[in-house]
């Protein structure tokens, strides 16, 4: 992404997604534990509010959202990487599923010798 510094300001370039939604869920579904993928470049939080065309803006808001959403399950792990002083590049890294937890061992044990607490022993 380039962006010019013009007197204390940021001039946004013309800009567009780093991937699309039904991209990003085909990802999420395929992907292998480890795999990365770009879902934003910029400033996320000023781009979901930004200047981008109405149906971009719901677009990344979506996939924004979903991704949240998926690492609050842990199935994604979110990153970022700054991109000098101009943005950051927001990466997607495929979590590994969780390890099942062993059930507990129960014991199937009877004690034939002590009594019943309902049963009177004669």
């Amino acid at each position: 992404m380039n962006v010019v510094v013009m007197k204390g300001f940021l001039k946004e370039p013309t800009r567009a997604l780093a991937i699309r939604a039904r991209t990003f869920e085909r990802w999420v579904e395929r992907a292998r534990p480890g795999a990365r993928i770009e879902y934003h470049c910029g400033h996320l939080a000023v781009d979901r509010m930004s200047s981008f065309p109405e149906s971009t803006r719901r677009e990344l808001n979506r996939i924004a959202d979903r991704a949240f959403a998926l690492a609050a399950e842990g199935r994604l792990l979110l990153v970022q990487r700054r991109i000098g002083s101009v943005g950051f590049s927001y990466v997607a890294i495929k979590a590994k599923p969780p390890k099942q937890k062993p059930a507990p061992a129960r014991s199937c044990a009877v004690d034939h010798g002590a009594s019943h607490p309902m049963k009177e022993v004669a």
